[in-house]
Order: C-alpha cells, then sequence, then structure tokens
C-alpha cells in the first residue's frame, strides 16, 4: 500500500503525528483496520521514534487480517528499533517478543516460538520481578505451546503458575484469574481429572 505524505515537517510535526496515531487508535478500536492502518503508514513517514510503536499496532492489524508474515515483519522491525533506541533490557522489547512468539506459534513454529516466550518470560523478571501479571501472561503462552507439543502435565503447571501470579497480583474477581481458571481447567480435563476441572470452571463463572 502505497501512502501519499499528508504531513509536513515543521513546528506542527509532533502534534500532526499525534493526530494520526490517535485516529489510528481509534480507527483500531472499532475494527476499521484499513483506516488505521492508513494513519499508521503516515505517521512511519513522520517520526523515526514512533516506528517501533507504530510498526506494532500495524503488526496487530494484519494478525488481525490474518496475513502472518506481514504481522511477523513488522514485529521484528519494533524489535529492532526498540534495541536500538532504548537498549536491549526494555519491557517494550520483551512485549516484541511475546508478539513475534504468538505469530510464529500462530504459523506452527512451535519451538521458535517458545524460545521467543522464554526470552519474554525471563526478561520481564528480570525487569518487573516474577510475580507480575505479565509473567502469567507469557506463562499462558508457554502452556498454549507444550499443550500442541502434547507436554499435558508441564502445561498443567505453567498453568498453576500463572492462576498463583494473578491471583497475587490482580486480585481473586479479577478477569485475568477468570482466564487463568478457564485455562487450568482445561488442562485438568485434558488429563482426565473432570472433579478438578469442574471445580475450576464454575470458580471461573463465579468471577465471570
Amino acid at each position: 500500500l502505497r501512502m501519499r505524505p499528508r504531513c509536513r515537517a515543521g513546528e506542527d510535526e509532533d502534534a500532526i503525528g499525534d493526530a494520526c496515531f490517535n485516529l489510528g487508535n481509534l480507527y483500531q478500536r472499532h475494527d476499521r483496520l484499513g483506516e488505521a492502518e492508513e494513519k499508521y503508514l503516515e505517521l512511519l513517514e513522520i517520526s523515526v521514534v514512533a516506528r517501533a510503536l507504530v510498526s506494532m499496532r500495524l503488526g496487530e492489524i494484519y494478525f488481525q487480517q490474518g496475513k502472518l508474515d506481514d504481522a511477523l515483519g513488522m514485529f521484528k522491525r519494533a524489535l529492532r528499533v526498540y534495541r536500538r533506541v532504548l537498549g536491549d533490557e526494555q519491557v517494550d522489547v520483551a512485549k516484541a517478543f511475546v508478539d513475534i512468539g504468538i505469530v510464529l506459534y500462530q504459523k506452527g513454529e512451535l519451538d521458535r516460538a517458545m524460545a521467543k516466550y522464554e526470552q519474554a518470560r525471563e526478561m520481564y523478571c528480570r525487569l518487573v520481578g516474577e510475580d507480575h501479571e505479565r509473567v502469567a501472561d507469557v506463562l499462558s503462552d508457554v502452556a498454549t505451546v507444550l499443550v500442541d507439543q502434547g507436554k499435558d502435565a508441564e502445561a498443567m503447571a505453567m498453568r498453576e503458575k500463572a492462576l498463583g501470579i494473578d491471583r497475587r497480583t490482580l486480585g481473586s474477581d479479577s478477569d485475568g484469574v477468570a482466564d487463568s481458571l478457564q485455562n487450568l481447567g482445561t488442562s485438568y480435563q485434558t488429563q482426565g481429572k473432570l472433579e478438578e476441572a469442574l471445580a475450576k470452571y464454575e470458580e471461573a463463572l463465579g468471577i465471570v
């Protein structure tokens, strides 16, 4: 998609960049993905600093559209910019690893996805500590890969750990806890532990 440059360099560049981003964000939230893509691509022409964030947003749009290779390219681009501008040890870098892992998982590249998740988990643990919802989210992603690899017991252990973190950090009545309970219930059900699975599903239902 070739964009016509609409934003001129100069003293109003930052304001125009903010407007492009805000419009893109609004369109994306309302599933007007083509218009969101247009605004984000405009912003790429304005600001080098904004490239990482906009690349992440474009990656999200392409992922939603099923354009996995395009999404992967954008997430990798964001990762390169974040590392160059912010350094290697940053939460945004870890988030880029997660998003790359998600795309690789959808492409069926389980080992590569797992490697990215592990990089993200280790970085999050160093930056925000092991007891953090971001770590819990990555553990859930790791569990999903383990299930596809036939490692159900290991997946269940990861989901139990994620649930514990979510309970401590988000509170027992949070949506995150409900999601973790449902995931853990699925693990119990897969292993034939139906009473335990039912208990988790019922607890999750009580939150939702």
